[in-house]
């Protein structure tokens, strides 16, 4: 299990993407990062303490965008079989071409391990040494498989252009527990699949406007079994499944030379729903609503040496949990909550010489409480649903300097904020 904290923020204050689709849940938004398919990606996008236009649910801690890659202009076919310690085992299967206004690419990868290593158990006990042995983990065994395919078409000229990417999921592992009292028999298993819908508007000769659109649909199941309660000391036999969908759209255009406003519009829907087969009842579904407008206008000045980025972002949710039948009704928390925050947000970017750029942002961001936290979860949590965002005032300031080439050294550059 794999996170992401961004400059001391918790996982959860930190949005993670694939591809432009929002990865955190409404019931838990912290991301697992092991379970991305990290083989098919071409670049990362990070953006500290900052979120971008582009993007439909901002984060406190920043924004991090797995980009999966692209067909290349050359024909690729490719394949790798490995093995290692652990009976660690590895396959790998790529395909990439473009045919006329048409592109493909597949992606299939498989990894697996037992993850049988040996460490040293201290028993829970530090300060006593006498009772320290050495024992093989167990249950620490997994599986999965990843499969991520791309279709694009672009035509000769055309306006308009098109890419329907899908990536499925699937994982079946064992939960180990602590090292002092590992579990035996506690397993894991997850199936996601994701399906995007990409458009992009190119301008007409002339014409200062590019807007781009999309469409998500994800679906993620997890079931979890700890039957002798070994992981969560009472016994677990649970099934989660959520489902999500979403539209954004975004235009950007150019107001003479020294402005480019630009606008974004989201909107998204999830629902969760949780099986309990130990526990009597059905628990209903909780769903949320979420909207999104954002604008900002780039200010252009001094022969484009200098930039003012105001911006502006209101989100608006709509949570609703009818209540539950694992609680007491004196303990459970249901009903419709309505909420929404600002964020209002400013970059700038002074370049006094080709070789220096001085950097800086400040804005504020919110996190929206899950809906664990605000409805709670059967005989763990008990919500609140008078919850409030939780809100940061962020703000950074650097440098970028670009050092000129230096013997072997063809070109350097200094970053820092």
């Amino acid at each position: 299990f794999s996170t992401v904290s961004i400059r001391g923020s918790s996982a959860g204050q930190v949005q993670v993407y694939l591809d432009g689709v929002p990865l955190g849940r409404a019931q838990n938004e912290t991301v697992n990062l092991a379970d991305l398919p990290l083989d098919a990606v071409d670049h990362v996008e990070v953006y500290r303490g900052t979120t971008p236009l582009a993007f439909a649910q901002s984060g406190p801690g920043g924004i991090v965008n797995v980009v999966t890659r692209r067909p290349g202009d050359t024909p690729v076919t490719g394949a790798s079989v490995s093995y290692g310690s652990f009976e660690t085992r590895k396959v790998d299967l790529a395909r990439s071409a473009r045919a006329g206004d048409f592109d493909y690419l597949a992606f299939a990868h498989y990894l697996g391990s037992q993850g049988d290593f040996t460490f040293l158990n201290d028993l829970g006990t530090t300060a006593n040494p006498a009772d320290d042995r050495v024992e093989r983990r167990r249950n620490n065994a997994f599986d999965l498989g990843d499969l991520t395919a791309r279709l694009g078409w672009r035509p000769e000229g055309g306006p308009v252009a098109a890419a329907l990417t899908t990536d499925t999921f699937a994982k079946d592992e064992g939960v180990p527990g602590v090292g002092s009292v590992q579990a035996r028999d506690a397993r894991l298993r997850t199936v996601r699949q994701l399906g995007h819908l990409d458009l992009d508007l190119t301008p007409a000769a002339g014409l200062p406007l590019a807007a781009g659109g999309g469409a998500y649909v994800l679906y993620e199941r997890q079931a979890f079994q700890d039957r002798h309660g070994e992981v969560a000391l009472v016994p677990v036999d649970v099934e989660d499944e959520t489902t999500a969908a979403g539209a954004q759209a975004l235009v950007r255009g150019a107001l003479g030379a020294h402005q480019v406003p630009g606008l974004f519009l989201a909107a998204s829907h999830e629902r969760f729903a949780e099986r309990d087969r130990l526990a009597p009842g059905a628990e209903p579904d909780r769903t949320r609503l979420r909207a999104t407008v954002a604008a900002e206008d780039e200010l252009l000045a001094a022969g484009e040496r200098v930039s003012v980025v105001p911006g502006l972002r209101w989100e608006v949710f709509r949570d609703d949990f009818p209540g539950g039948a694992g609680l007491p009704a004196a303990l459970q928390a249901r009903g419709v909550r309505v909420c929404d925050f600002l964020s209002p947000r400013l970059g700038l970017r002074v370049a006094p010489h080709p070789a220096l750029t001085l950097l800086g942002n400040a804005g504020r961001y919110a996190r929206e409480p899950n809906l664990s936290e605000l409805f709670g979860t059967r005989g763990v949590i008990v919500g609140n649903p008078l919850l409030r965002p939780e809100t940061a005032f962020n703000r950074d300031g650097g440098f970028r300097a670009t050092v000129p080439p230096l013997g072997p050294l063809a070109d350097a550059a200094v970053d820092t904020r």
